[in-house]
């Protein structure tokens, strides 16, 4: 790729991605990185494996206090 040609942009300041040396991490939102991933495809896959977790512990603390 040339300076000249425009780089690709995967995400913006307030996204939930970011890219640092080559890997890739999503934000939890306490703002905590999570990753590292080899790629953007591989870190949206990490967040919904997160969120998927997090709503079977949640689904599992309801079920208790019932």
């Amino acid at each position: 790729m040339r300076q000249s040609d425009a780089k690709k942009q995967y995400f913006t300041k307030s996204s939930r991605y970011e890219q640092r040396d080559g890997q890739w991490y999503f934000k939890k939102r306490e703002k905590e990185l999570l990753g590292p991933y080899p790629d953007i495809l591989e870190a949206q896959a990490g967040v919904e494996v997160y969120i998927a977790l997090a709503n079977f512990k949640s689904d599992d603390v309801t079920k208790r206090s019932d």
